[in-house]
């Protein structure tokens, strides 16, 4: 059994990375780039990112640990940037496989595995764009799935430890795991004490998730003692203003682009014809079917103080109260759906990456519903034909529009473009946007090295805070600015280059204008790190 569920997932891992090579608009990127590069500092010795400058999603304990793992496996490559993304989408999805037959066999557990599997191994264009490319949150999702499957039970024991110790593994890589795993559960032991007019009934996942988070914060401050990577400020949050278009953006585009039901401009359609598209509807209609469901059942069993009734055949040990779990994945969808409207601070649909973990857990949950509604006897034999069928001809159509995006063209990788520009003129130590900065240097194999800048309150250009500022700009001559486009990420453009370093000697446009490459005749410093992280 344990052989047949590896090859399944490793199946399921191969045909990941074929769609993240072909269908993911969005590629490799300097966020993937950086952890990268984090992984090999880590690989070096450098386990504490002595002297790195982080965002509160440093991927530390997360992403960071996978591809140092990997790496340290099959040595670092490029190819890591598509194949651990497309690792950790196939544990994701195996692990709501687990959730969602948690307790059912036969053919009760097919059907909620199948709609777990149809949805996320399948995805729309969208989806696809930001579920497999790293790291954005994919590996969070991953840990805070793990810790559910640990803590289902609602009790004390050696399980209780592990669910704890992988919320405060995700806590000290993402802050993203308080809202997606750690208030859920404690929310879940407030319910689950509501329902059973006990305290006893929510101490655990209430202690669990205070325990992390104390134990978080304290190896936090602990590493930080020992010289560990520093913090910048925290992300800023949606203005009032903001969070109305928020709620409607993601109702009326982020939702339904990511279930395949609408392009988004930025993204495309993949290629899928709106026939198609349209079917996905359906797996729209289960998910949030199943999510209503559960969450009337949550809300009546916590102002009625009742939990739903066990079924009448025997369940497994490890389901025997499935509302619990089916509580915490509710509360995890608007958890992490609430993320979007508070923190995302403009249209752009990166900031989807956001609700990509509201469409795993809703639609583990549905998967539980529907292998719960299987088993229940309760469909009679020709419904349970016509649900049969409509499964089919959704799954047939979800493998249908997959195909049709296989079929176009592969997006193209820019970087090698630039590299073999940069090579070809001998330059191989320079500074760049965000963007173009770290992937070049991964791409490049260490080969060409750019470190990021941004514009300072007085127009300069300075050392950014993904990586280790001073080592990476203290003292070092710099050879080349490059960008994307006319204006890179963060104020790099032409101006801000001209105001810190006087007019370059030369202009290159590379790769029918993708980039922009800037030389002078002598070289040149980058002398201070970003104002803003000064004593931070």
């Amino acid at each position: 059994m344990w052989l047949l569920a590896a090859v399944g997932v490793a199946a399921l891992v191969t045909w990941l990375w074929v769609l993240t090579r072909h269908i993911n608009a969005a590629g490799p990127n300097s966020d993937g780039a950086t952890v990268v590069l984090q992984a090999e500092a880590v690989l070096r010795g450098n386990v504490l990112l002595h002297g790195w400058w982080l965002s509160l999603d440093s991927w530390w304990t997360l992403d960071v640990l996978v591809f140092a793992v990997v790496a340290g496996i099959f040595g670092p490559h490029p190819a890591l940037l598509l194949v651990v993304p497309a690792l950790i989408a196939g544990l994701v999805i195996a692990a709501g496989v687990i959730l969602a037959r948690r307790g059912q066999r036969g053919a009760a557990a097919w059907a909620g595995g199948a709609v777990v599997v149809g949805i996320l191994a399948f995805p729309g264009h969208v989806l696809a764009s930001l579920f497999l490319v790293g790291p954005w949150h994919q590996t969070t999702t991953l840990c805070v799935l793990a810790a559910f499957i640990a803590l289902r039970r609602g009790r004390f024991g050696p399980a209780w430890v592990l669910g704890v110790l992988l919320l405060a593994g995700g806590m000290l890589g993402d802050l993203m795991t308080a809202a997606y795993g750690a208030a859920p559960l404690a929310l879940g032991g407030v319910v689950a004490v509501l329902r059973r007019r006990s305290l006893r009934a929510g101490a655990a996942p209430l202690a669990a998730a205070v325990t992390a988070a104390v134990a978080a914060y304290v190896v936090r401050a602990a590493a930080a003692a020992l010289g560990a990577f520093r913090l910048g400020p925290t992300n800023p949050r949606a203005g009032a203003t903001e969070l109305p278009h928020n709620l409607h953006q993601l109702v009326t585009l982020a939702l339904p682009g990511l279930f395949g039901i609408r392009s988004v401009a930025e993204l495309g359609a993949g290629g899928v014809d709106r026939g198609l598209r349209a079917v996905h509807i359906v797996g729209l209609a289960v998910v949030a079917a199943g999510l209503l469901w559960a969450l009337g059942s949550l809300l009546w069993g916590a102002l009625a103080g009742r939990v739903p009734s066990e079924p009448s055949r025997p369940v497994a040990r490890s389901e025997a109260e499935p509302w619990r779990l089916d509580d915490v994945l509710v509360l995890a969808t608007f958890g992490s759906a609430a993320s979007y409207v508070l923190l995302a601070l403009n249209t752009s649909p990166a900031y989807f990456r956001y609700v990509t973990a509201t469409v795993v857990f809703a639609t583990v949950l549905a998967g539980r519903v529907v292998a719960r509604w299987w088993a229940s006897g309760l469909p009679a034999r020709r419904w349970r034909w016509t649900a049969q069928l409509a499964a089919a001809l959704t799954l047939g159509a979800f493998v249908a529009g997959t195909g049709q995006q296989l079929a176009q063209a592969a997006p193209v990788n820019t970087e090698p473009a630039l590299i073999t520009f940069l090579e070809a003129h001998h330059l191989t130590v320079g500074v760049g946007d965000y963007w173009s900065a770290a992937i070049t240097t991964v791409d490049s194999g260490g080969r060409v090295r750019v470190r990021p800048v941004v514009v300072d309150a007085h127009g300069h250009l300075e050392g950014y805070n993904k990586g280790p500022v001073r080592s990476w700009f203290h003292g070092v001559a710099f050879q080349f600015v490059v960008f994307r486009g006319g204006a890179g990420f963060g104020g790099v453009d032409l101006p801000h280059a001209e105001q810190t370093w006087g007019p370059p000697a030369h202009i290159y446009l590379v790769d029918h204008h993708a980039y922009t490459v800037l030389t002078w005749s002598h070289p040149i410093h980058v002398t201070r790190q970003e104002p803003r992280l000064a004593g931070g």
